[in-house]
């Protein structure tokens, strides 16, 4: 089973680096705490899709040094504090928006406190740093009053206040960041500045999105008031020309949820919900209509990373024409690449991963079976929704020697995978149970695409895809086992 030569990233020649030195003043994170380095890559700087490169940092002694490579001069850059492998929200860097820029020869120092919540940067270039810390520690952001008011059934009132609320701690964070300015580079500080707005604004989005998600028709009428008060009027025009847009890793992805939630709000009513049913043809004809060039380009490709397999199953039919419309260059490879693994009949990634008796299980291991795989996390609803109609699934299935199912758990720790096994909550014993370790980073994921759980592939008895949207079958399960019927009678 080929794995295709654009299957797995490839490994670069870095030529820029920026060093961290980390020194500990208390003992009690030795050995209980890891730094994550998630530093963003291929320069498409978006919160879509898996770009990003991890390193992490378990923090043994007293100091620990280590160079970031950069693929060019200037890159994004989170960074987690993970304690016995777990993310903890009251741990220093764990903020909202904790997005540093780093650039090449950034030689910083942190050091890290007995306060869980605090940690200093010293050094070259440390002033932004210090900024995007000390922005991350005031989101005072609370629901009870909206609760209050949707209580009283005051909606309105409560979209209102939160996008107040949200307006007030963005007014706080500019502050804060207008005391940076001079010790920031004019570059930098306007793309910290872009990136701010852009948060907030993808707050307000998400807060205006809750009622189509959660489908309380009683609220659509106040999340469509609140996004025309804030959006309606807004000239993105401005925006259009600047090379600034295209390197902002907040302000693509708040153009694309724009446009999103525009066309749920403007084809919803009460008695409808189109975040039910929404197609890829409508975003795609926005985006086409709405913008062009390079941002266009960019639109386009993180509407296909954030793509909903469930309701936008017509995205493959778009890549074709995308991929001949855009410009040659950086999103343009990106399609291309996104296409090539999402082609019905393309040749998959042959990954490895162990099962829980710590089996490597590779998929070709599967060849000549069909073969539908399950991606799930513990603590995932949907996916627990999914398990017992993929455990009937697999039970009918069993004595089928050209059928075989695979569930692929993103746990960081084995022990609640195991855990989630033995309960049967989220896989089945008739299905081959595997982790992928890094979670998120892990190649399946990134290679997949998966940016939603559950999400289920099925591919062929050649290990070539048969479907990367298949019918939900806790939905329209006559239609997920005519799909396999199907497919048994072709072979």
């Amino acid at each position: 089973m080929a794995i295709p030569s654009k299957s797995l990233p490839k490994q670069r020649d870095y030529k820029h680096f920026a060093t961290f030195t980390i020194i500990v003043n208390d003992t009690s994170h030795f050995n209980t705490t890891t730094l994550d380095f998630q530093i963003q890559t291929h320069n498409i700087n978006t919160g879509f899709g898996h770009y990003v490169n991890l390193i992490q940092v378990p923090l043994k002694k007293k100091v620990s040094v280590i160079q970031l490579p950069l693929e060019n001069n200037q890159a994004y850059l989170r960074i987690s504090q993970l304690k016995n492998g777990l993310f903890e929200t009251d741990r220093a860097f764990n903020i909202p928006n904790g997005l540093f820029i780093v650039e090449a020869n950034d030689n910083i120092t942190i050091y890290l406190s007995k306060n869980p919540d605090n940690a200093i940067f010293k050094g070259h270039n440390a002033a932004k740093y210090n900024c995007v810390f000390e922005m991350g520690n005031h989101n005072d952001y609370s629901l009870d009053k909206f609760n209050r008011y949707c209580e009283q059934k005051h909606f309105i009132k409560a979209y209102e206040f939160q996008a107040y609320q949200c307006d007030s701690i963005l007014k706080v964070k500019k502050e804060i960041l207008a005391r940076y300015k001079s010790l920031i580079s004019k570059d930098v500080y306007k793309l910290m500045a872009l990136d701010l707005q852009s948060f907030t604004d993808l707050r307000v989005l998400g807060l205006c999105r809750t009622p189509f998600v959660i489908n309380s028709s009683d609220q659509y009428q106040a999340a469509k008031v609140v996004f025309n008060q804030r959006f309606k009027s807004r000239k993105l025009s401005d925006f259009l020309n600047q090379s600034l847009v295209l390197q902002s890793y907040m302000f693509g992805d708040f153009l694309l949820s724009l446009e999103q939630l525009s066309l749920i709000i403007r084809k919803s009513t009460v008695t409808s919900n189109y975040l039910k049913k929404h197609n890829f043809a409508d975003i795609d004809s926005v985006l086409n209509h709405n913008y062009k060039g390079s941002l266009k380009d960019k639109l386009l490709l993180l509407s296909f990373l954030s793509v909903d397999r469930k309701r936008q199953s017509d995205f493959i039919y778009f890549l074709a024409p995308t991929i001949k419309n855009c410009k040659s260059g950086l999103y343009k490879d990106e399609i291309q690449l996104y296409a090539d693994r999402n082609k019905i009949g393309s040749a998959t990634y042959n990954f490895a991963l162990q099962d829980s008796s710590g089996v490597v299980r590779q998929l070709s291991d599967f060849r000549g079976k069909i073969v539908i795989v399950d991606f799930w996390f513990t603590g995932c609803g949907g996916c627990r929704q999914m398990a017992p109609v993929l455990k009937s699934l697999a039970q009918k299935y069993k004595a089928n020697s050209e059928v075989a199912f695979i569930s692929i758990c993103i746990d960081q720790g084995k022990n609640s995978w195991k855990k989630s096994i033995r309960s049967q909550l989220y896989c089945s014993g008739d299905e081959s149970n595997l982790i992928a370790e890094n979670g998120e980073q892990s190649e399946v994921i990134k290679y997949f695409n998966v940016t939603a759980y559950p999400t289920i592939l099925i591919l062929g008895k050649d290990g070539k895809l048969i479907s990367n949207s298949p019918p939900d079958p806790r939905d329209h399960l006559d239609n997920f086992n005519k799909l396999l019927a199907d497919n048994l009678s072709q072979e």
